[in-house]
């Protein structure tokens, strides 16, 4: 890093200026080079790391990342953290956006109301000018999400008996083919247990969200469930390294109570081209030798 500046609330920057920024909570930025080889950069703005004025931010560079233009609010519903927001370049020259609502869940009341996670994309067809309103690509809508929603005891069940799900995204999507893959994580939702910070819940695990229609329709494929069962994953983001073949790292706690626990960051190779098996190998990047792993079968 040759040098660093806050780029929030600010006309432009230069490099080796330091600007004071009026937002006390700016993190999570992703950035690309466009075709005209300017520089779109996105972020959450919030007033602290978890609240409710999350929102999605939009900034473009000069190419050599020297100037910068005002921020714009890309994304903001009030009352809803949006957050981790990706930007990814198409093949196609569309830009594609992926970020996650949370709602907080609410402990004392019963049935207890859980937290809620819901992935959103949207796309740009001018270079990061303007973007179509975001879509909710699992089913979900943050806004919503208890509507017709019954509590058991120990899940949130919906209407036709299945046990209701949340999902979060954090990296940018890949293409491979026809397909537009974007690696998530997820599970049954979270119920707030009455100590902070710890949930009544099986821990979350890795999913991919598939498009193969341009981002129009997704499905959504786990990656086995025996696979490090009491370990709760994270936070996965993928970079194709080979025509097929994927290295995948992402974030464990070991704690299944609570995402924030300690726990190793690992790293696994998916094959796409396979569809039906992923051979995963982990490595503990922090500490230990490379660990073999169970075979995972996915029905894709």
């Amino acid at each position: 890093m040759i040098s660093s500046a806050q780029v929030d609330a600010i006309d432009f920057i230069r490099k080796g200026t330091y600007q004071i920024s009026n937002a006390p909570h700016i993190a999570f930025p992703s950035i690309i080079r466009l075709p005209n080889d300017s520089l779109l950069v996105v972020y959450r703005k919030g007033s602290g790391h978890v609240d409710l004025s999350g929102r999605i931010m939009k900034v473009k560079g000069s190419s050599d990342g020297k100037f910068w233009s005002i921020p714009q609010v890309l994304v903001n519903q009030h009352g809803i953290d949006e957050r981790d927001p990706s930007v990814t370049l198409l093949a196609d020259g569309r830009i594609m956006l992926n970020y996650y609502e949370y709602l907080p869940g609410n402990a004392a009341a019963y049935p207890p109301v859980p937290a809620i996670y819901s992935i959103h994309v949207a796309f740009s067809n001018d270079g990061g000018n303007t973007f179509s309103t975001p879509q909710s690509i699992d089913g979900n809508d943050a806004m919503s999400i208890s509507a017709g929603s019954t509590f058991d005891g120990d899940h949130y069940k919906l209407p036709d008996a299945s046990i209701f799900q949340v999902f979060a995204c954090s990296a940018p999507a890949v293409e491979y083919e026809d397909r537009i893959i974007l690696p998530a994580y997820g599970g049954n939702a979270l119920i707030p247990d009455s100590v902070p910070g710890l949930f009544v819940s099986e821990p979350m695990s890795i999913f991919f969200f598939e498009s193969t229609d341009g981002g129009v329709t997704w499905s959504r494929y786990g990656i086995g469930e025996n696979y490090l069962p009491q370990v709760w994953k994270a936070e996965p983001a993928l970079l194709k390294i080979d025509d097929g073949k994927v290295l995948m790292h992402y974030r464990c706690s070991d704690n299944p109570a609570t995402p924030s626990s300690a726990g190793p960051m690992r790293q696994a190779f998916l094959d796409l081209k396979l569809m039906t098996l992923f051979l995963i190998w982990t490595l503990d990047l922090l500490a230990r030798p490379p660990i073999f792993c169970d075979l995972v079968v996915v029905f894709w």
